[in-house]
């Protein structure tokens, strides 16, 4: 999707499509962290 090699928000200026993309990532953290923890408890 987005050119290889671009440094993320160029210019100061990120675009909604890198926003997207790094609320995806945070949000596949925190269901991360919340299986293992859940895991390690039950």
């Amino acid at each position: 999707m987005l050119p290889q090699g671009r440094p993320m928000g160029c210019g100061g200026v990120i675009s909604r499509a890198e926003v997207l993309i790094l609320i995806d990532i945070m949000a596949l953290c925190i269901a991360l962290y919340v299986t293992k923890s859940t895991a390690i408890w039950h």
